[in-house]
């Protein structure tokens, strides 16, 4: 018996969509570019992490 991936009877192949680096990098930005919200010294973290995470992401993603 042939073992199901996790995404089949899930997504039709019209739903899949393939992102490229590059549109991932600018969602990044604009979420780094958010600091509306940060306000405090604990929010002002949170914020330094979120950049530090996603900035790891785009270098991971660039060494694939």
């Amino acid at each position: 018996m042939k073992e199901k991936k996790p995404w089949e009877g899930v997504l039709a192949p019209s739903d899949i969509q393939l992102i490229t680096i590059e549109r991932i990098e600018n969602i990044a930005q604009d979420i780094i570019e958010d600091d509306e919200w940060v306000n405090d010294s604990h929010s002002s973290i949170e914020h330094k992490g979120i950049k530090d995470g996603l900035n790891r992401l785009i270098k991971h993603l660039k060494q694939i």
